[in-house]
């Protein structure tokens, strides 16, 4: 058996703007840490999924009109940034 003692939960450490930390302490056998904590949040997902519980990632949304999108493709090719991979429209 891999995990020696069962999980002692910590509590919530922190809010972050798209994230809550919560500590968690789970006693392994050497060299097996990193197994058990991707499995622990596996878990941790498919419960939040049951549960209809979403993790919010930050993002912005950026509306340009045609002009404005002209003036920032123009900037872009200036830079020598002919094609940005990430925003293929915005090129």
């Amino acid at each position: 058996m891999t995990v020696l003692e069962p999980t002692k939960v910590g509590g919530l450490q922190d809010f972050g703007e798209s994230e809550l930390s919560i500590r968690t302490l789970t006693r392994v056998k050497p060299g097996h840490h990193q197994g058990v904590a991707r499995e622990m949040r596996r878990i941790l997902k498919e419960a939040f999924d049951r549960e209809g519980i979403e993790i919010p990632f930050p993002g912005r949304v950026i509306i340009f009109d045609n002009g404005e999108r002209m003036k920032l493709q123009n900037a872009l090719v200036r830079l020598n940034l002919k094609r940005v991979k990430s925003f293929p429209a915005l090129c």
